[in-house]
């Protein structure tokens, strides 16, 4: 977060004039001030999703650059935040999440094109779902839903006017639902434009390989 104050300080300065109770600013200026902020603000996913979680983006750039690779892909972020009807269900709705979360990374993973997943408990009864994917939305969304589908069906019993239930039978009501939830970036940076999650694995792989010939 210090290294966020010093390179993106006139940013958050800018935001910070619209916010409630902001840290000190000139934000460059105050870092520790706006790390200590920042801690006291930051959100607690219920469930954490990372195709490579041993792996930085750091790295993940240095490989690609080792190996000329440049990837022709186009990572997309899905911005969903779910309107829960009740405190009492947002709270079993966050219990629910937590407890199975080893199991929805597993299936999360098994779609084969999220680079990073979260369910997000945001206050004020609302759910945030947040991901960034590979490939076109339709075809994200049905292969979301083989392997994700269940735990949407899930979270949708607690859902003010969610789409029918299950999703994998009710596929195109649950792309329209999808599409019309969906939220726009105000920014979206990505650390490795191009690459899709197969390139990454492909590249992380070959990096430990026995076989190379610099081992």
């Amino acid at each position: 977060m210090g290294e966020l104050a010093w390179a993106a300080g006139p940013v958050f300065d800018a935001i910070f004039q619209h916010v409630e109770n902001p840290p000190s600013t000139p934000v460059t200026n105050n870092a520790d001030a706006f790390v200590e902020w920042t801690a006291a603000h930051l959100l607690q996913a219920a469930t954490l999703f990372s195709a490579y979680p041993d792996v930085t983006a750091r790295q993940i750039k240095a490989l690609a650059t080792a190996a000329d690779v440049t990837g022709a892909g186009k990572q997309l972020p899905f911005l969903v935040i779910l309107p829960i009807k009740s405190t009492l269900a947002y709270i079993e709705v966050q219990l629910l999440l937590r407890a199975r979360a080893h199991w929805t990374q597993k299936d999360l993973a098994a779609v084969g094109t999220p680079h990073f997943a979260q369910f997000v408990p945001l206050g004020n009864n609302r759910v945030g779902f947040f991901t960034v994917y590979d490939g076109s939305f339709d075809e994200y969304i049905a292969d979301f839903t083989k392997y994700i589908g269940p735990v949407f069906d899930l979270v949708f019993k607690f859902t003010k006017d969610p789409p029918p239930s299950p999703c994998r039978k009710h596929l195109q009501e649950f792309i329209d639902f999808a599409a019309g939830a969906s939220r726009d970036p105000i920014g979206f940076y990505q650390a490795y434009p191009g690459l899709t999650v197969q390139d990454i694995h492909a590249l992380i792989a070959d990096s430990r390989s026995p076989s190379r010939p610099d081992r």
